[in-house]
């Protein structure tokens, strides 16, 4: 009988470099030594590009195909847009176009969610090699921050409401007057008043504000 042959006989752990410069791993078939499983990065970055839009090239290449992408989200937001059109139109008729402009959940619950997974600003830079977005540098430039805040607020849990009973009184959170501000650093880390930073959701970052510094340190 035999023997027989394993995954781990034909299949061997790979390196592929970007055309950035950047080292990806990805499990290769033995005998043609392309990618048989998805890459991984060897690097940190506050984005990392969708597997579907890396080409491999030769033996230890991949290219990430940043306008094929940027194609393909134009390609959907414009078949996006039609359709919201369509059902605006049936649902409003003519006043279709002032719900177009801000849609209520009724037509976003028959037309979708807009087909953003990732900010477009994300694709473009790191098409023009914006060294931050490809990992080359923490600073995070004045351009991404609101892009961060914005990615950080839509991956949030959604916050429960609360439901008093009749006469019982919820009073709203105060914030101190002068407490120091999270700001992000990346994509889910905080820089915290000591110059640290602090990885997590902006709950957990609030938790160890608190904490760490207390309201007196936490002044500006």
């Amino acid at each position: 009988m035999a023997d027989e042959v394993s995954q781990a006989d034909t299949r061997a752990l790979g390196e592929f470099t970007d055309q950035h410069g950047r080292v990806w791993e990805a499990n290769t078939e033995n005998k043609t030594r392309h990618p048989c499983g998805p890459y991984r990065p060897t690097f940190e970055a506050p984005f990392y590009p969708f597997n579907n839009y890396m080409d491999v090239k030769g033996t230890n290449r991949v290219v990430i195909q940043y306008q094929r992408w940027l194609d393909d989200l134009d390609t959907s937001n414009a078949e996006y847009d039609q359709t919201l059109r369509n059902y605006a139109f049936q649902m409003y008729g003519e006043q279709a176009v002032q719900y177009i402009n801000k849609p209520p959940p009724e037509l976003i619950a028959l037309a979708g969610e807009r087909p953003m997974r990732v900010p477009r600003e994300f694709i473009e830079a790191s098409q023009q090699e914006n060294k931050w977005i490809l990992g080359f540098t923490p600073t995070v430039p004045d351009w991404a921050e609101p892009l961060i805040k914005r990615e950080e607020e839509r991956k949030a849990p959604a916050q429960k409401r609360k439901y008093p009973d009749a006469g019982e009184a919820v009073a709203e959170p105060k914030v101190a007057e002068g407490r120091y501000e999270l700001r992000l650093k990346s994509p889910g880390r905080w820089l915290m008043p000591d110059g640290s930073e602090f990885k997590g959701s902006r709950e957990d970052a609030e938790d160890e504000l608190a904490q760490r510094f207390p309201t007196e340190l936490a002044e500006v």
